[in-house]
């Protein structure tokens, strides 16, 4: 299906939602992530699609395919999982009474650590205004995390929410990018839903802080294996060596991180 035929498809959906929006309920909010990797090559744009899941006054942020196997794990049947795609980005974002829980799944190494919600500094620029696929966006910028952001933002949808961690504008944020492009995301479709459920188990993530989990991932750049000596998995040094060589390679590609400093 052609994307743009898709896009506008959803949003006529997105539309039908809305006339029956509450401000309190259960919502699934996609966007396309297109992404560049490697900060060198600009032939590295990945796409994979997010998910802002809305539970009444908590919000958790994730890739899909981070979702369906969370999912698929917590079922009887885990052998589901073979064959699906492993998600481009390992974290969830829940927020919840202004505190943001940032879990990190290095299956089967597993982290969480526990900030206030960062406050985002917006400058809005009145005066610029497009529409897009019908809804009236006006458009603010922030530098946030060592980046320069551009967020097209409709009061017409009342959540004051975000891809990642953005939030404190009048609306929700319909289309953001950075002034490279490298992380853009656009709104796909709005979604009210029954019975949603949080799959994120506290009880198998340790808590640490956040220096400490950018020192971790540090490190895994530096061995990758290490993610591995909590797994019933028993690799010769052969093998350790093999997975050392082959993942350090694929992390060389992947040093364009969403946020470029603290």
């Amino acid at each position: 299906m052609n994307f743009r035929f898709y896009l506008t498809l959803n949003f006529v959906f997105i539309l039908i939602n809305l006339m029956t929006f509450a401000q309190n309920g259960n919502y699934r909010i996609k966007y396309l992530l297109d992404f560049q990797k490697d900060s060198l090559d600009i032939q590295s744009i990945n796409r994979e699609i997010m998910y802002l899941d809305i539970i009444d006054d908590v919000s958790i942020f994730q890739s899909e395919n981070l979702f369906k196997k969370d999912s698929i794990s917590s079922t009887d049947n885990p052998y589901s999982l073979f064959g699906l795609p492993k998600p481009e980005f390992k974290y969830k974002i829940v927020k919840e009474d202004n505190i943001c829980n940032y879990f990190v799944d290095y299956s089967p190494s597993h982290r969480f650590y526990v900030e206030d919600i960062d406050k985002v500094e917006w400058t809005f620029i009145n005066d610029t205004i497009k529409t897009i696929e019908n809804f009236k966006c006006k458009l603010a910028k922030a530098n946030f995390k060592g980046r320069n952001y551009f967020a097209w933002y409709t009061i017409e949808i009342p959540l004051n929410s975000g891809p990642y961690k953005f939030n404190g504008l009048p609306g929700l944020i319909v289309e953001l990018f950075d002034s490279k492009k490298h992380y853009h995301f656009q709104l796909l479709s709005i979604k009210e839903m029954q019975n949603m459920k949080n799959y994120t188990e506290r009880k198998k993530y340790t808590k640490i802080s956040k220096q400490d989990l950018v020192q971790l991932q540090n490190n895994i750049k530096i061995k990758p294996s290490i993610i591995l000596s909590n797994s019933n998995l028993n690799l010769p040094k052969e093998g350790m060596d093999k997975y050392d060589n082959k993942h350090r390679e694929l992390n060389k590609k992947f040093n364009n991180p969403i946020e470029l400093t603290d």
